[in-house]
């Protein structure tokens, strides 16, 4: 179809420029011995032309040929503290590395993850898997009981899909969803990271069932 119609406007010019050669020199051997007939010449290839604009498909603009594609959400893309997304049997693991000022950011952090894989989710994450369960592992970098610098693994929180699904992250604050949390595992080091955010003003303003529940368990 575009190649008929630009054919056509070809056409329409051709047309326009020979009406304007008869208005200058009518051609008499074509019987095109009048001004007028030049005219009208012109004017039919003008009302062609237009026409045939109409039916010319749509340039796009610089703006959206510059405009790089949105990238499809996924879970190990959600944040940048993600370091790995895996489905282990029936939880899909969310390994996060957090560089927390304090001890307390840690629990913020995980919550930040669990809302943005939650909303990654929402969206039909390629990577999101089917598991029932979301675990978010949270490491980080410190000493290890022989002095030597390593990685720390603080705390696991675990949510259920189903939860993070339907959950209304908008109307949430990062303490609220971590109320979402249906399991709590730490070590040593995140049993420190979870008492200093609990005994906070957000821990016991947004957090309180969290904390009961990181309180219930056992530390690994």
């Amino acid at each position: 179809m575009t190649v008929i119609v630009v054919l056509v406007i070809l056409a329409t010019m051709a047309a326009f420029l020979l009406g304007l050669v008869v208005v200058v020199h009518p051609l008499r051997r074509l019987r095109l011995d009048k001004r007028r007939h030049g005219l009208a010449i012109m004017a039919g290839a003008l009302a062609v032309f237009i026409i045939a604009g109409f039916f010319l498909p749509d340039v796009p603009t610089a703006e959206a040929v510059a405009r790089p594609a949105t990238p499809p959400p996924s879970v190990a893309g959600a944040d940048s503290s993600i370091r790995s997304a895996a489905e282990v049997g029936d939880t899909l693991v969310v390994d996060i590395m957090t560089q927390a000022w304090t001890d307390q950011d840690h629990a913020l952090a995980t919550g930040d993850v669990a809302q943005a894989v939650g909303r990654a989710l929402q969206q039909g994450a390629a990577d999101g898997g089917t598991a029932p369960n979301i675990a978010v592992a949270v490491t980080t970098t410190g000493v290890d009981r022989l002095g030597a610098e390593s990685d720390l693994l603080l705390m696991t929180v675990t949510f259920a899909r189903a939860d993070l699904m339907a959950a209304q992250f908008d109307n949430l604050l990062v303490g609220q969803v971590l109320n979402l949390a249906t399991d709590v595992q730490f070590g040593p080091a995140g049993a420190r990271a979870l008492l200093a955010y609990c005994r906070s003003d957000r821990g016991r303003e947004q957090s309180r069932p969290f904390c009961e529940l990181a309180n219930d368990s056992t530390p690994a």
